[in-house]
Parts: structure tokens; sequence; C-alpha cells
């Protein structure tokens, strides 16, 4: 049979920063290629609407395309969003030839126009109409797919006969309504409304199917998990003195720190670790390595405002940090601390154990799932029982060892070509692969 052409939603794929999706969107893409799937990228830049081939790759990559910021340039831009999702009209889809015009920077993986389709603002249009019309929007593509492939709950659905694949990560906002901010009825209408039109739904742990069985009645027969794996290649030798020189950047030592991974936002219950660090009995500095999310006041508030210079010589931020420098922290660290309220997954902790590097979770939602025995588990709602842990796991170089061990282990199961076998499995349900 020809090669399936799947068109995978570009929501998190544009945005500068890395996210979860955005990582599990790169894999996705990754294993589909590795089984002859053709792929291509669906866009919503807000690039003008051009004919000029030439013009629109260079939009494509202009920080900036949208060229009158006066009020009135602003107001009429929010007039033609209310409107084309009040009228359904989804913005004109086109493809983004590329001719390799633009120069890109040295340590670009790959260029985005290499198979992208674009719809000026696609998406804000889309939620527009979502969130005030209670409706999705219909989009008209210019070519032909077997496959539109969600990585993410988006309000939009592909006019023409191709197979609809969504990916549901997570229900926490259902699950810890309090530790979201989206509008809840949105979120459960747009979930009900995928869910019952999809042909096949991907999700990313055991735990998570559960919920989305229990919570929005789907057949399980329907949906089938996929364990990432890790985006992170092993170290190789040569490579352990940039790390020490990336580490030292830091102020950090090698071996010599704790970790922790991920927007700082609520569920992943940073408050508690870091009270718990703060009265731990250790002599390592906590390291954070992510952006500031949504009601971070609450989580960290206490540690920033501190004028203690003992406090902030232990826990240190270092907000965003680049992929590569990522995986030079996490492979450097001592232990890495992940002990979220509620996960459907926890890519670091995979991450992690990639490296050997041991792990400390929590023994809720998903994450024992999967860890198993690779990880020391802690209530995550419990400060004393982290700090104690914590003061353990630092502590005592044996359990270490053996975690590390263990972690390499269960890193081999997670492996891509595993991730790419049960990605197959789904694209095979619905005829798409032999």
């Amino acid at each position: 049979m020809a090669a399936p052409r799947v068109l995978i939603d570009g929501y998190n794929m544009a945005l500068k920063q890395g996210t979860g999706i955005k990582t599990y969107t790169q894999l996705l893409d990754q294993a589909l290629q590795s089984l002859s799937v053709e792929t291509s990228f669906l866009f919503g830049h807000p690039v003008p609407s051009t004919d000029d081939a030439l013009l629109r790759e260079v939009l494509f990559y202009d920080d900036n395309p949208m060229r009158d910021h006066s009020p009135f340039g602003r107001f009429r831009r929010r007039a033609e969003l209310w409107f084309d999702a009040s009228l359904n009209r989804a913005p004109k889809v086109k493809r983004v030839l590329d001719n390799g015009v633009v120069v890109l920077a040295a340590n670009t993986s790959s260029r985005p126009t290499e198979r992208a389709l674009n719809g000026a603002r696609l998406y804000d249009v889309a939620w527009r109409r979502s969130l005030t019309f209670k409706r999705f929007l219909d989009v008209d593509l210019p070519e032909t797919f077997d496959a539109v492939h969600m990585t993410y709950p988006l309000p939009i659905q592909a006019t023409g006969k191709a197979k609809k694949v969504v990916t549901i990560h997570d229900l926490i906002p259902l699950r810890l309504p309090y530790t979201t901010t989206d509008d809840k009825t949105e979120m459960l209408r747009r979930h009900r409304k995928l869910c019952a039109d999809a042909d096949l739904i991907f999700t990313v742990s055991e735990f998570s199917k559960t919920d989305i069985v229990q919570l929005l009645g789907v057949d399980p027969a329907k949906i089938v998990v996929t364990y990432q794996p890790s985006r992170f290649a092993p170290l190789r030798q040569p490579e352990m003195r940039e790390r020490t020189k990336t580490l030292r950047r830091y102020g950090l030592d090698d071996k010599g720190f704790v970790l922790f991974v991920g927007a700082i936002e609520p569920k992943k219950n940073l408050g508690r670790l870091l009270k718990a660090y703060a009265e731990a009995d250790v002599d390592v500095p906590l390291v954070v390595a992510g952006p500031r999310g949504w009601m971070w006041q609450d989580e960290i508030g206490w540690v920033v405002d501190s004028r203690d210079p003992a406090v902030h010589k232990k826990i240190r931020f270092l907000n965003h940090v680049s992929g590569e420098d990522l995986r030079f922290l996490v492979s450097g660290a001592m232990a890495l601390t992940f002990p979220s309220l509620y996960e459907g997954y926890g890519l670091p902790l995979v991450e992690a154990m990639s490296f050997g590097v041991p792990v400390l979770t929590s023994r809720s939602s998903s994450l024992p799932e999967v860890c198993g025995d690779a990880a020391l588990y802690v209530d995550p709602y419990d400060v004393r029982d982290i700090r104690e842990k914590i003061e353990r796991l630092v502590g005592d170089q044996p359990l270490r060892d053996y975690l590390s061990e263990r972690g390499l282990q269960r890193a081999q199961q997670l492996s891509p070509a595993n991730f790419a076998e049960q990605v197959a499995d789904g694209y095979r349900r619905i005829g798409l692969l032999d």
C-alpha cells in the first residue's frame, strides 16, 4: 500500500519554549516517519494572506508579521477574529513551500517549512469559536490526507474523509480543577465531542486511559496507550567536558545538586517540595529548571521574596533552559525530584532514568506505572515524608546506586522502538498500516 499521509497539528510545535506536548509531537513525528508514514504539520502563524510562495516562506519565519500595532490595527484584528469565529470561517490553509531562502541558526535541527501548511491565526479563530460560540471550527485542507492527528484536544475539525486521531494526555482540569485556570465547561464539552468524533484516541498511560473511559464514557477499544521514550540521546564520552562547562556556567558541580524539572504550577507540588527541602538536613542545592506558569506565586513566592541568603543558596531557580542545557542538567544531577500531585505521564522521570539518575516521585496517578520499582516514592501531600525521603536519598549512596541501575533497566523498556510499535498498533486499528 502507498505510504499513509498524516497531518499533525503544529499548535505546540510553534512555541519558542518547549512544552511536554511539543516534545510528544516531535517524538510522534519521529515514530511515524520510522513507520514510513508521510507527515506534515498544520500551523496557525499570523502570516498575512498572500499567493506569493516566496513571501509566505519569509513571513512564516517572521516573529512580527502583523506590522500594524496601532489601536485601530489591534481592534481590527480582534473584530476579524470574532466575526470569523461566529461565521465558522476558517483561514485559508496553504502549503508553505520551502525554497531554503531563510538562513536559520546553526543549531536548528530542522526547517519547519519543509512539511508545513499554514492558516493565518487558525487556532486563534478556533479557540474563539469554541469559547464564545460553543462550536468547533471547520477547516478545509488544500491536500488529501489519510488522517489528521491532533496532539492536543483542539476545537477544529478537518472536512473530508481523513481519519480523526487525537491524543489526550490527561484530564487534570477535571480531576484537580483547582490547579488550572481553564474554562471547565468548555474543556469538558470539547473533550466529549473530540472523543465522540475520533476514530482513534491515543493516551500516554493506562492511568490516563482509565480516566478517559470513566470520565468521558469512551469505549476502551478506541484507546491506545503509548509510553513516551526520553528525547535525550545518551552522553558520549567527549561530551562530559562540555557538561562540566555547562554546569559551571550555572554555578553547579557534577553530581552536586538535586534537580526538579517542570513548569511552576500547582499540580507540580513545588510548594511542598520547597518547604521540605528547606527543612531537610542536606548540603546540596535543589535546582528548579522550568518556567513560571499559572499561580506560580502561591507555589514559590515565599522563596522568591525571602531575604534569607541561606534559602537562596539552598534553592535555585533557572527558569526555562534550552534542550541541550537541560540534557546536561539532568544527566549531571545527583537525583531528580518530581513529587507531582497528578500526572498523565511524567516525562522528566523517564529522561532521568535514561541517564541512570535516581528519581524521587509520588505514589499517585500514573507515576508508579511509569517508574515501577525504579523510584523512591513519597506521599505528595506529606511535607515530612518528602523531607525524610530527600534526606535518605541524598545521604545513601548504595540506595542511589540501586535506583540508578533499576532506572536504566526501566528506561530501556520505554524505548523509541517500543513507542513506535505502540503508535503503529493504533494506526493499524484504523487501517492505515499493514
